[in-house]
C-alpha cells in the first residue's frame, strides 16, 4: 500500500548512472521504496531481506544517543529494533528519490511519536547504497551536500 503511494514521488534529479541501463535505476529504486515501507511498517523481517548481510549503517551525524556507526545485518536491525522500541510511533515520509551513481539520495521528513505522546519532526536526507538488489550502506546527512556533490532539488524542482 505505501510503496504504491510512493510511485507519485518525483525522481528529482537524476545523474548518470555508470552504466546507462533503465533497469539498474529501476532496482535501486524499487529497493528504496520497499525498504522505506518496512521501516514504517517495523517488519523487521522486510528489512532483514532488503539489506545485504555486510550492510553499513553510518547514523554518526544523529543528534541523539544512537549516533554511531553499526556494522553486519545483525547489528543494524538491532538499531532498528531498539529504535522502534523507543517510540510509539515512526513515519518516514520520503520527499523525492534522487539517483546517482552510486546511491539513492532520499531527503525525507521524520515523524515520530513518544509513549507519552509527545511528537517531533526531523528532516533529513538518508542516502542509500543498492548494489545489486539488497542496501549495503546507510546513511543519514543532516545537510544535503553532505550526501551528494549536489544538493538535492525540493519536490517542485525549483
Amino acid at each position: 500500500m505505501f510503496e504504491r503511494a510512493l510511485d507519485h514521488l518525483p525522481v528529482t534529479k537524476e545523474l548518470p548512472l555508470s552504466r546507462p541501463d533503465a533497469s539498474v535505476r529501476h532496482v535501486k529504486l524499487a529497493v528504496a521504496q520497499k525498504s522505506i515501507d518496512a521501516y514504517n511498517r517495523r517488519d523487521l523481517f522486510a528489512l532483514r531481506a532488503l539489506n545485504d548481510e555486510r550492510v553499513e549503517l553510518d547514523w554518526s551525524a544523529a543528534r541523539g544517543l544512537t549516533a554511531g556507526i553499526y556494522r553486519g545485518r545483525d547489528a543494524v536491525l538491532r538499531f532498528f529494533s531498539d529504535f522502534f522500541a523507543t517510540f510509539e510511533s515512526i513515519t518516514i515520509e520520503p520527499q523525492c528519490f534522487i539517483v546517482t551513481d552510486g546511491s539513492i539520495l532520499i531527503p525525507n521528513v521524520a515523524r515520530v511519536r513518544g509513549r507519552d505522546g509527545i511528537e517531533a519532526v526531523a528532516r533529513s536526507t538518508v542516502a542509500l547504497t543498492v548494489n545489486r538488489s539488497t542496501i549495503s550502506l546507510i546513511r543519514l546527512c543532516h545537510e544535503p551536500q553532505a550526501g551528494s556533490i549536489d544538493a538535492p532539488l525540493p519536490p517542485d524542482g525549483r
